[in-house]
């Protein structure tokens, strides 16, 4: 949240995998987050359908 209220021309954001701080300052830096947070909610999506298939439900 202390980040949060920094002013700044940009906003950053952690990637867990390289555990590295990302600068998000154009639409291309942005593109790149949203589709790696799409591939990860696809994966989860993915488990959720082979659990309700396993499960029944």
């Amino acid at each position: 949240d202390f980040a949060k209220s920094i002013t700044r021309p940009f906003s950053v954001y952690f990637n867990p995998y390289t555990q590295s701080i990302e600068i998000l300052k154009d639409t291309r830096s942005i593109e790149n987050v949203v589709q790696d947070l799409r591939s990860d909610l696809n994966t989860v999506c993915d488990a959720l359908n082979k659990m309700n298939q396993y499960l029944g439900i």
